[in-house]
């Protein structure tokens, strides 16, 4: 839902686009992640369930809950999370 509407928004993208550094994770890839030099995986739970070890890595002892919107500053330290759908005028008020 976000990438059909907020993520469309011309405001939003103008101002994601011009400050922030944006990327698009899918929690349940099962392609290996290397972040700080660390590799991340796919972890199977079941037949066709399972989770990426990055989203764990990021929520901590929170629930996994989608979507999720993760702000980081340039040490990969957490600003804010929001874990709902954000209208575009709702995260234009975050940003």
């Amino acid at each position: 839902m976000l990438q059909k509407t907020t993520f469309k928004d011309k405001k939003v993208i103008e101002k994601l686009n011009n400050h922030y550094y944006v990327i698009f994770f899918n929690g349940e890839t099962k392609v290996d992640v290397k972040h700080q030099n660390k590799k991340f995986s796919y972890v199977p739970k079941g037949i066709k369930s399972g989770y990426h070890e990055v989203v764990y890595f990021y929520l901590k002892n929170r629930q996994e809950i989608y979507p999720t919107i993760l702000f980081l500053d340039n040490d990969f330290k957490e600003l804010a999370l929001f874990q709902s759908y954000l209208s575009a005028s709702n995260l234009m008020k975050i940003l």
